[in-house]
């Protein structure tokens, strides 16, 4: 069916102490999560916080086990892709 929607893409984005927009971005993503879309997790990283990129994949990993409660599956695992940490999420049912 041509007309079949194939979901939205969310990118939540926030620096690299990520503190501050956290829980922000938590509960946005699992509303999103729960209507049935994706969500991409992009940590940013400047300057200095390239040589402590694991700190970023531990902070996506964290933002992970906070969503648990939401069914997520995990569609692409945290990385480094170029200056950001990305990740995606899903709904578990896809």
């Amino acid at each position: 069916d041509r007309t079949a929607s194939l979901g939205l893409l969310y990118d939540m984005a926030y620096d690299g102490d990520g503190a501050l927009h956290s829980h922000v971005c938590l509960k946005s993503a699992k509303k999103f999560i729960a209507q049935g879309n994706k969500v991409k997790v992009v940590v940013m990283l400047r300057g200095r916080e390239m040589q402590h990129n694991k700190l970023a994949i531990d902070l996506a990993n964290k933002f992970l086990t906070d969503s648990e409660e939401a069914t997520v599956a995990v569609e692409k695992k945290p990385a480094l892709e170029g200056r950001n940490v990305v990740m995606v999420l899903a709904p578990a049912g896809k």
